[in-house]
């Protein structure tokens, strides 16, 4: 027994450890607001940051949104892992709600997002057949804005430069206009369907262009959809490229401002989300290490609310004490895979370590005092819904010596109620049930 405790410390401190060496490192994945190389973002967070927006990260995964009810605006630039169902549609609730989501996104998991509120992502990249209309390649290709030229008299056409794109399209959307094309492709660019580099049969062509980018209502928010990633990227904001016999200066980062600032103001939005949750990770950082720990419990949103799933364990503190305690029902549940309702991939239920790990960076990394008090809050919330608990939850108030109990106060006292809440909801589950 001495033995096995020792060997629970010994992981301990090595997490511990881990920490500290990674934690200097900020967390960079490849389309950061903080990644200063072209295919970063950092020049487009320090553009926004002039018109004093409150701007931060989401990191774990957008989930949250189901209690975060604070989030006016959201951006996504490009994806690498796959989104769930659960996340996907806690954004469609988020912009349905009175949210404002832009997504900037090409081949990516992102389109997931698009598609479920009626965008659709064509098939094939985009490349322009008329030379002096790309760059270096076909598909690194000049495209027309149809938004600013025609809200802002006299302004000439702007030279938006994309890279890899993709088209989008929303029948119901424009036929009814509910969806308005905000960026268009020149009449000389045709999908690649085959990916080989040459116009032939099969691929596709229109004599007006493709949209590229398109602005939707939404319920009561709004939505901007833009088929390409490299847009509001470092590599094309503000830069020069040469055009005939001499140069011209690309206009992605006079268009990305206009129309999200345009917007926002329009809507009075002063505060900024960049979801960073599914960009490509990393291993050089803390954070990047804990960004793929926590996705293991993301998985299981459809099976366990992520509230008490992200709660369950406070192995930080309580080590041992845990440990013993639930030994069996966590040798139980190492036997149980748990797969998602809409067939995805299984997910297997994550080790104790990992449990510790997730626990300690969303408390501490992520989500600050705040995430506690939503998660006391859910808590609470399930107890009074049994109707079998309101002297439990009246003596616990008088314990703390408090009006509410999840009202702000210091992060001490919040995970102390927060581990009575939950102690008291495994206790009396199978009773409740």
């Amino acid at each position: 027994m001495k033995y096995k405790n020792l060997r629970g410390w010994i992981v301990l401190i090595l997490i511990v450890s881990s920490i500290i060496a990674f934690s200097a490192t900020p967390y960079t994945p490849i389309h950061s607001i903080y990644n200063e190389s072209d295919l970063g973002a950092s020049l487009l967070k320090e553009s926004l940051d002039k018109f004093d927006y409150n701007i931060s990260r989401m990191l774990i995964s957008p989930i949250i949104l189901n209690t975060q009810k604070d989030i006016e605006v959201i951006v996504i630039i490009g994806s690498d892992r796959k989104y769930t169902s659960a996340e996907i549609n806690a954004y469609e609730k988020f912009v349905n709600d009175g949210g404002m989501l832009f997504i900037f996104e090409d081949f990516g998991p992102a389109k997931q997002i698009a598609s479920k509120m009626g965008v659709t992502f064509m098939p094939g990249m985009l490349r322009d057949i008329y030379e002096p209309f790309h760059i270096n390649r076909p598909s690194q290709m000049f495209v027309q804005d149809i938004l600013i030229t025609q809200l802002v008299e006299g302004m000439g056409q702007l030279a938006l430069l994309a890279s890899e794109a993709v088209a989008i399209i929303d029948l119901v959307g424009f036929s009814t206009g509910q969806s308005i094309p905000i960026l268009m492709t020149f009449p000389s660019t045709f999908i690649d369907i085959n990916n080989n580099n040459v116009m032939e049969a099969g691929d596709l062509l229109s004599p007006i262009g493709f949209p590229l980018g398109l602005f939707k209502f939404v319920g009561n928010g709004t939505l901007v959809v833009v088929g390409d990633s490299s847009i509001p990227l470092n590599q094309y904001w503000q830069k020069t490229v040469p055009f005939g016999d001499g140069e011209i200066l690309l206009a992605n980062a006079f268009w990305t401002l206009v129309v999200m600032t345009t917007l926002m103001n329009t809507y009075g939005k002063t505060s900024i989300v960049f979801d960073e949750s599914h960009q490509e990770m990393s291993l050089t950082s803390a954070t990047g290490i804990f960004n793929i720990l926590a996705g293991t419990w993301v998985g299981l949103w459809n099976t366990i609310e992520v509230t008490v799933l992200l709660s369950m364990v406070t192995l930080g503190y309580t080590y041992n004490k845990v440990k013993s305690k639930n030994k069996k029902r966590f040798r139980r549940n190492r036997d149980i895979n748990l797969q998602r309702q809409d067939n995805d991939l299984f997910i297997s239920h994550p080790s104790s370590a990992e449990k510790a790990i997730s626990e300690q960076y969303l408390l501490y990394k992520v989500m600050d005092d705040r995430f506690i008090q939503i998660a006391n809050a859910n808590l609470i919330k399930k107890i009074r819904s049994t109707g079998k608990a309101d002297d439990f939850l009246e003596e616990l108030r008088i314990k703390f010596d408090i009006q509410h109990l999840n009202e702000a106060m210091t992060f001490d006292k919040l995970l102390q109620i927060h581990n009575e809440l939950r102690e008291y909801v495994e206790e009396n589950t199978q009773k409740w049930l």
